[in-house]
């Protein structure tokens, strides 16, 4: 069985003359990568935002998404924070946009870490800057104080 299995996906919104993705198919083996490539406005990122369970409500969603076994497609968000971060993520093209400009890469960390109860509130520190060293940043508590504007576009994502 696939990690990640994604059968006829077809995502359209309500006064579109066509759909944003249209049939999309793909598995991806425990350990594998996945990259998506394609032309501008092709439905790269619909397609993954719908595998994250990200798209917005308006948003007419067909096919199947599996993770694990779990389908994913219609379930809550709190079904679907047990995936997100600790088990399946995407890196934003953009991670700028993702970024809050006013908040540290830390505090932003910490959040994250919180939200999804990967650390308790006295190790929060500890277990952000495991993570930034284990993503290979340099000098990884001097990130954790940084803004997002102070880090690389690679840094970023």
């Amino acid at each position: 069985m696939s990690l990640l299995a994604v059968e006829s996906l077809r995502i359209s919104y309500p006064g579109a003359r066509e759909p944003a993705v249209d049939g999309v198919d793909l598995t991806l083996n425990a350990g594998e990568s996945l990259g998506i490539a394609g032309e501008s406005g092709s439905g790269k990122s619909q397609t993954a935002l719908a595998i994250m369970g990200l798209l917005p409500r308006a948003a007419n969603v067909r096919g199947s998404v599996r993770f694990d076994g779990c389908e994913l497609l219609g379930k809550s968000d709190a079904l679907l924070n047990r995936f997100r971060a600790r088990r399946i993520a995407m890196v934003f093209q953009d991670p700028q946009q993702a970024l809050n400009p006013y908040l540290t890469i830390g505090e932003q960390l910490g959040r994250v870490l919180r939200e999804h109860r990967m650390a308790a509130a006295r190790k929060l520190i500890g277990a952000g800057l495991e993570l930034l060293e284990r993503v290979g940043l340099p000098e990884p508590d001097r990130q954790w104080r940084s803004y997002p504007h102070q880090l690389s576009g690679g840094m970023r994502q």
